[in-house]
């Protein structure tokens, strides 16, 4: 498969894909995309070759693992008038195999497949540091040693440019601050999350929490608590503290949602009141929440500044005059 991308920045992209399913079911894939896959297929193999813009070389690179995979037996061969049908029919057994293992499920009223908790939960964790960059690094090093025994001519191709290569450029600036800034926003549904485990935790008297989590959150519900046993209050008043610690929970994950659309303001203003909610554990000198909020006001700096760039790259309207 071959793909050719133009990017919001106006940078064009060439993106290349050779797969091949064999009669045992299993398949391997080569390609030159940046990024990794979010979820493992035990009969798929996938190996990566970012910096490679040539589909010969990648071709090549294919033909040379197939040829040397133990666990390949015959190929399938698929007549070139149903390729449509075929990859078609490839990226929905792909998606049932995700559905069996709980990642997605078949919508009946939408008529497409969305993903479970499960399936966001290990998304999302997966591209999250220090997971993230672990697993590239993992990822790399298979690819990297599946070509271990090619000739050197053809194995030099794997870290740079062939000659057929043309000017296609590797993955650009651009490229990269989309993912930054959609990483850094996914850090706003972190804290959500977390901070409604907390607030569920210390209803249900238990007495560990997430640190990322809002200590504004943890404050009050220990107040509240604190006050009920003192006064013998109503489980009402309980109920209310946590339709605010909701209220919050959901504060950070529409900051979340409207920062991956791209909106600079929702990373402003959840940095500021993640910011002060940070101030909590340096005043009850927690190193833990110090440290892990900081790391987490990191990535959101670094998300809101992808976007910055990201945004001035991009064409201005040009202006008509009145």
């Amino acid at each position: 498969m071959a793909a050719v991308i133009k990017h919001g920045s106006g940078r064009i992209v060439g993106y290349y894909e050779f797969t091949a399913k064999h009669s045992n079911g299993r398949v391997i894939n080569v390609s030159n995309s940046p990024l990794m896959g979010s979820y493992r297929n035990p009969d798929k193999s996938s190996y990566r070759y970012p910096k490679i813009n040539s589909p010969r070389q990648l071709n090549d690179i294919h033909r040379w693992i197939i040829g040397h995979d133990r666990r390949a037996t015959d190929p399938v061969v698929y007549d070139k008038d149903s390729a449509k049908e075929m990859l078609a029919e490839a990226l929905k057994s792909e998606l049932r195999l995700q559905e069996k293992f709980g990642y997605f499920y078949l919508s009946e009223e939408k008529g497409r497949f969305l993903f479970t908790w499960k399936g966001a939960f290990i998304m999302t964790g997966r591209n999250v540091f220090p997971i993230k960059n672990i697993l590239a690094s993992l990822d790399l090093a298979a690819a990297k040693k599946a070509i271990a025994g090619m000739p050197p001519a053809s194995q030099n191709a794997a870290g740079s440019r062939g000659k057929d290569s043309g000017k296609e450029p590797a993955p650009d600036a651009g490229l990269k601050n989309e993912q930054h800034f959609k990483l850094g926003a996914s850090w706003f549904y972190w804290i959500a999350a977390l901070t409604l485990v907390n607030s569920l935790a210390m209803k249900l008297g238990v007495t560990w929490e997430f640190v990322l989590g809002l200590g504004a959150t943890r404050l009050v519900d220990i107040i509240a608590m604190m006050e009920q046993h003192r006064t013998g209050g109503i489980m009402l008043f309980q109920a209310s503290i946590l339709v605010l610690d909701v209220g919050f929970a959901a504060l950070f994950a529409a900051f979340g949602l409207a920062a991956r659309k791209g909106s600079a303001d929702s990373y402003e203003v959840g940095m500021v009141l993640y910011g002060l909610d940070s101030l909590l554990f340096l005043l009850s000198f927690d190193v833990m929440g110090i440290l892990l909020h900081g790391i987490a006001l990191f990535f959101l700096f670094r998300g809101w500044r992808a976007l910055k760039q990201l945004q001035a790259s991009r064409p201005q309207p040009a202006r008509v005059p009145v």
